[in-house]
């Protein structure tokens, strides 16, 4: 709640030796029924596909490493957060070969969407404060 701003830290594994792109979509909101889908290539640009043919949004800075991850950060759009705190998140990864995943878990070849764990941002900052041990 309030005026706290969220962001997702992604890092990616492109397949060896493919010649497609990497893709990451983050699907926020409940399943059916998304209030996000923000697709990032690893090339750094992302697009929110559950706004009609897909707006563009800002290109963000990818980096890139040697061993061919890549990662790069995503703002949450407001909107995505529940007047009660919670944030219903899942993600899917389709490598370059065409291969997906998705957490928080795997998806059925016929499913066109991940399923979706519950965090909650009102709590988020209390975590470990009742563990002085």
């Amino acid at each position: 709640g309030g005026s706290e701003r969220w962001s997702i830290y992604l890092e990616a594994t492109a397949a060896p030796g493919a010649a497609g792109d990497d893709v990451v979509r983050i699907w926020l909101g409940p399943g059916g029924a998304p209030t996000a889908v923000l697709r990032i290539s690893s090339d750094g640009s992302m697009v929110d596909e559950s706004q009609g043919a897909g707006r563009p949004a800002e290109a963000m800075p990818v980096s890139r490493r040697s061993d061919g991850r890549w990662s790069c950060r995503v703002d949450i759009p407001g909107r995505c957060i529940g007047a009660d705190g919670l944030l219903l998140i899942g993600v899917e990864h389709r490598d370059g070969l065409g291969r997906r995943s998705a957490w928080p878990r795997a998806m059925l070849p016929w499913q066109t969407e991940p399923g979706r764990t519950a965090v909650d941002t009102r709590s988020w900052g209390s975590l470990g404060a009742d563990q002085a041990d």
